[in-house]
């Protein structure tokens, strides 16, 4: 089996990624079970694939949070800050590829382990 150890800039953004779906469902940040936390990676790093290379540290943080609400249709998402995605990719393509993902909830089980529903 082949471990995928995430570079800082993917860590980062997955981080922020859970951190704003934790927000969303408005329960306290803890361990995900092990099947959650591997499809929050794999969907981080699938976007980060299509789309790091439009991105920079300026706006990383903030296309972590708008993949999770664009993705889930909150109403808010990369159209809602244009003038931050203006590298090479506008920000209406930006939302196309979140919501290519489709929707992913978050949730306690046994009342500690959160889980996601996709």
């Amino acid at each position: 089996m082949t471990t995928i150890t995430l570079t800082d800039k993917e860590a980062n953004f997955l981080e922020q990624y859970l951190d704003l779906a934790f927000w969303v469902a408005d329960i306290e940040p803890q361990e995900l079970d092990e099947d959650s936390h591997r499809e929050a990676t794999i969907d981080c790093l699938a976007f980060l694939s299509r789309t790091d290379w439009c991105l920079n540290d300026n706006n990383r943080k903030q296309a972590a949070h708008d993949f999770y609400l664009s993705r889930n249709g909150h109403g808010s998402g990369f159209f809602s800050w244009p003038k931050v995605y203006t590298i090479g990719w506008d920000a209406d393509q930006l939302q196309e590829i979140a919501e290519s993902f489709g929707p992913t909830d978050y949730y306690t089980i046994d009342g500690d382990l959160l889980a996601c529903e996709q």
